[in-house]
């Protein structure tokens, strides 16, 4: 049978023997018995660098296999090494095999290689005897093996009562239900299928319910984790988390994520069952704060994501008064086609509802923003948007006009969350990167920005180091607005 080798895997080998060759064909695995399939690898030599294996074929004759290895190519100098995994054959019967390998380049035989391999006799696996047990719910994970009688052989593979795979070959009392687990061995024709099973059952005892699973948004109402166990739970139960009592009311927001247990009293013999609960949170999206903002009647380029601050994320979309989609955060106003109105910046991270921030437009003629003047007023003067300016604000830095000709800073101080003042940013000021460390609390992420204040880049973070990359930056002083949980902190890096 010719079978096809494309894509093929070249890998470098140890040069040996001639310019063109095959050094060896192994096997995997290396001694396999005859229920086995086998994956063979030829090895050799190309004389050439521009050469590739086409196909192959393995054609067996009593106990002589042979391999042919087709190529195709020429030229490009050299020897190039090659190791050509082939698809697996077989199973093949127990005996000891010549091994012919034939290495063919563009039709013609250049190389021919022999030698033996052992092809073990088949052995029937043994899944053990049957067996039943009664257990608890609230006893420990018991390794199904070991329930079946006999001396089972490792390796095969458990199935539940529905027939569904058990990958860890585990029953979990009290989550894994009653009835016939099924431990098989699925062999190659023309070897013999082997199976046994175990039946489980219950002893009479109280139910905890089944383990169940909850993300929720950080600004969710509370809820009830009772409502999130399955298999109709007992009530009048104890809910505990990391070893402590709580209430069952998880309050998003106060409440810590993570593994809740319910336990109820048990009837002996039986102990006291327990599930668990796991309950993730997730945090809103930011979309920033949105202003109202005066647009010239005749900009048909007004960025829209210039009047929100706030850092908000920039994986949200905008929506017009009409409540259209319109696009993402780069999305641009144009005051000759689109309305005036409440304009809608709208983050979704699920499960939490869409966070908005509503940019207010109206239209105007007046100077600024119309007309040939600056922020101030001044015709052609030279307070726009991007450059240094004042806000009258000591707890702020880096005051620049934006593009509604407001003087905007960056907050420091008594502003900044608690976990800035141990952030340190080293070397500053760096030839390439900055390693920008936080060992009191987690960067959610950092924005960077020229000191014309456009953005230079935006990165997502979530953890207590991460590095500053110049990558394409220009040297110069940056302004960095690092982004925590509870707030933001900027400071001032150089790339020389």
């Amino acid at each position: 049978m010719l079978r096809s080798l494309l894509p093929c895997t070249l890998v470098i080998m140890p040069l040996i023997g001639s310019a063109q060759n095959i050094n060896n064909i192994t096997w995997n695995p290396g001694t396999p018995d005859a229920c086995d399939l086998v994956g063979m690898n030829v090895i050799g030599n190309f004389p050439g660098a521009n050469y590739m294996p086409d196909n192959f074929t393995i054609t067996p004759n009593g106990f002589t296999l042979t391999v042919v290895l087709n190529c195709s190519g020429g030229g490009g100098g050299g020897v190039t090494p090659f190791s050509q995994p082939l698809t697996q054959s077989g199973p093949y019967p127990a005996g000891t095999y010549t091994v012919i390998g034939e290495l063919n380049i563009n039709g013609v035989l250049v190389d021919t290689w022999t030698g033996t391999k052992t092809v073990t006799a088949a052995t029937t696996p043994d899944p053990g005897g049957y067996a039943e047990i009664s257990v608890c719910n609230s006893d420990a994970n018991i390794q199904l093996i070991t329930v079946l009688d006999g001396s089972p052989d490792p390796g095969g593979e458990w199935l539940d009562p529905n027939g569904v795979t058990i990958t860890n070959g585990i029953f979990d009392p009290g989550q894994s239900q009653a009835g016939f687990y099924t431990y098989q061995f699925d062999q190659n024709f023309p070897c013999i299928d082997t199976a046994q099973q175990v039946l489980i059952t219950y002893q009479i005892n109280s139910n905890a319910g089944t383990n169940g699973t909850v993300q929720t948004c950080a600004t969710a109402a509370p809820f009830d984790l009772f409502s999130f166990l399955g298999g109709g739970p007992d009530t009048g139960g104890t809910w505990t988390y990391q070893g402590n009592t709580v209430p069952s009311t998880f309050t998003p927001g106060t409440s810590p994520a993570g593994a809740y247990t319910y336990t109820v009293p048990g009837i002996p013999p039986c102990g006291n069952p327990s599930s668990v609960v796991s309950v993730s949170v997730v945090q809103p999206g930011n979309p920033g704060t949105g202003m109202a903002v005066q647009v010239c009647e005749t900009d048909t380029s007004f960025q829209l994501s210039s009047a929100l601050t706030g850092s908000p994320s920039q994986a949200g979309s905008w929506y017009d008064p009409l409540g259209f989609l319109i696009g993402g955060y780069t999305s641009t106003f144009d005051a000759l086609n689109d309305f005036p109105g409440a304009w809608q910046y709208r983050v979704t991270v699920p499960p939490c509802p869409a966070a908005i921030a509503t940019v207010t437009i109206s239209l105007t003629n007046a100077e600024p923003p119309c007309g040939n003047v600056d922020c101030q007023g001044v015709s052609g003067g030279t307070a726009l948007p991007g450059t240094p300016c004042n806000d009258n604000n000591a707890n702020t830095l880096w005051d620049t006009w934006n593009a509604n000709c407001v003087c905007v800073g960056s907050p420091i101080g008594i502003d900044e969350p608690t976990a800035a003042a141990a952030m340190v940013l080293q070397p500053n000021p760096a030839a390439e990167n900055i390693t920008l460390d936080s060992p009191a609390g987690l960067v959610v992420g950092y924005d960077l920005y020229t000191l014309d204040g456009r953005l230079a880049r935006a990165q997502t973070v979530n953890a207590l180091r991460t590095v500053v990359e110049r990558g394409d930056l220009a040297a110069g002083t940056y302004r960095i607005v690092v982004r925590f949980a509870d707030g933001r902190a900027a400071r001032a890096v150089v790339f020389e």
